[in-house]
């Protein structure tokens, strides 16, 4: 089974027009990795004191790249999420709540 990541844009939110295929993997976890280092990238320089893990949330959410892993082959079995995932590396990035 392949997996494909697809990076969708979240200042135009699932407009296929402003997403595009970063690639294809062998397995899921391969995908995992790199949709992580996709959000992780988006925080990069963006956590200074002044701003707090949800000030960062807010504009991940607004702005950031959502990195989704689709399988060729639908399954049921697990799914990444870019927000939660983002959750929780602003969390342990950030000292301020």
């Amino acid at each position: 089974m392949k997996f494909y990541l697809r990076i969708f844009d979240n200042n135009h939110h699932w407009d296929e027009a402003s997403s595009y295929d970063q690639g294809v993997y062998k397995t899921y976890e391969d995908a995992v990795i790199e949709a992580k280092r996709i959000v992780e990238e988006f925080f990069t320089g963006e956590c200074i004191p002044e701003k707090t893990a949800g000030d960062l949330m807010a504009s991940f959410v607004m702005y950031g790249e959502e990195p989704v892993v689709f399988p060729d082959e639908p399954k049921n079995g697990k799914r990444f999420s870019p927000q939660d995932y983002a959750e929780e590396y602003v969390t342990k990035i950030c000292k301020n709540n």
